[in-house]
């Protein structure tokens, strides 16, 4: 009867160590279709804000060939700007085909107003979009670092923070660790 219960607790033991094995396997999948799911959740967001950011584009876009008809300078301008924004696109960042096709129909709609400009509007005209499209590039350029002086500054400032807490912390210590000194000779003497 000992054998057999010295048996079954063996069997008890090793089933449930197999039940832990599966537990810990269905935990690990578990995991995975959480990071799956993650994932899926994150690219849908992406995905998402491109086809906010095409369908502003192509809002931009219509309002742009309004603009060349009074002011043809001021289009080519604004033409150079939505290119900036419309390079970081491409049909390949859609998976239904409509938004694809809505991509490449903005492409085409840029690369048209863009050559429009340059055929329209005067050599003069077309240099003056450019060089305040180049000025407004060298004004974001600026800003762009500008912030970025800021951000290093105030690291250093904070670096400069911790470093100074540590030295205080550690006189701190060593004061204290002098008092004590000075109070175990006071006492043996």
């Amino acid at each position: 009867m000992n054998l057999i219960n010295d048996a079954s607790d063996i069997g008890a033991i090793i089933g449930a160590g197999q039940r832990a094995d599966t537990l810990q396997e269905l935990t690990r999948l578990t995991n995975q279709v959480q990071s799956h799911l993650e994932l899926a959740t994150h690219l849908h967001q992406q995905e998402q804000a491109r086809k906010e950011l095409l369908f502003q584009i192509t809002k931009e876009l219509d309002r742009i060939e309004s603009v060349y008809r009074e002011n043809p300078a001021q289009g080519y301008y604004d033409t150079l700007m939505v290119g900036d924004i419309l390079r970081v696109l491409d049909t390949s960042d859609f998976s239904e085909l409509d938004w694809k096709t809505t991509c490449s129909t903005a492409t085409e709609r840029y690369t048209a107003l863009a050559n429009h400009g340059q055929t329209v509007i005067s050599e003069k005209h077309r240099r003056a979009a450019i060089e305040a499209y180049g000025q407004t590039q060298e004004t974001d350029r600026k800003r762009r670092a500008a912030t970025a002086r800021k951000y290093a500054l105030a690291r250093q400032e904070r670096k400069r923070k911790e470093k100074t807490i540590v030295l205080v912390t550690v006189s701190c210590a060593i004061v204290g660790f002098l008092v004590f000194l000075v109070v175990i000779v006071w006492h043996s003497l």
